[in-house]
């Protein structure tokens, strides 16, 4: 089990009031279950909205190891690696883990390079002074296009319910989120990419 303390390592686990995931934290441990931090999902509505407007998507590019949060057929868990996937063709949908989002970016943009052309994504950063992903995608505004943003308190996500009735909403967001997109056509990327 992670240690509490750690959330900025896991995929969207500071997305949720502090108090609510401590309730939840301790009512799973007392119950003996692991929490499973990696399962979080941008309400349907809201994806159904992106996809709709920049889909198909062909690949999720971050779920958990059952994929119960997987939008598309194609998806890569933690055992797949989206640091090391070929994006190259796919047009990808990622809300990628805090711990290793600038890694799956720097990624995607090496894909992008070598397949211009059909090599697409709409990634999910949060957005708060010091997060790296948020600094890499803002440095870069000629590649990645912000294409929605929601304010902070914005109910956003979901997760599985802890008493094992399904998926559950997980309250407000604490910080700002944006969807940031890179389309299929070409860009001029940095040369380290």
């Amino acid at each position: 089990h992670s240690s509490r303390s750690s959330r900025s390592s896991h995929k969207m686990a500071t997305v949720r009031e502090a108090e609510a995931e401590g309730a939840a934290e301790a009512g799973a441990d007392a119950a003996g279950e692991q929490v499973d931090r990696d399962d979080w999902m941008v309400c349907p509505v809201r994806w159904a909205e992106l996809d709709q407007e920049f889909g198909p998507f062909t690949v999720d590019a971050c779920v958990a190891e059952s994929r119960a949060n997987a939008y598309c057929y194609l998806s890569w868990s933690k055992a797949e690696d989206a640091r090391v996937q070929k994006f190259d063709g796919h047009n990808a949908w990622g809300n990628l883990p805090f711990s290793i989002i600038v890694a799956i970016i720097k990624n995607f943009l090496k894909c992008k390079r070598r397949q211009q052309w059909g090599t697409a994504a709409c990634f999910l950063v949060p957005v708060w002074p010091g997060n790296e992903g948020w600094e890499l995608v803002r440095s870069l505004p000629e590649v990645f296009k912000v294409v929605r943003e929601w304010a902070q308190g914005t109910h956003l996500f979901t997760a599985p319910d802890l008493r094992g009735h399904g998926r559950t909403a997980w309250g407000p967001t604490r910080w700002p989120v944006v969807v940031v997109r890179v389309g299929p056509e070409p860009v001029a990327l940095p040369d380290w990419a």
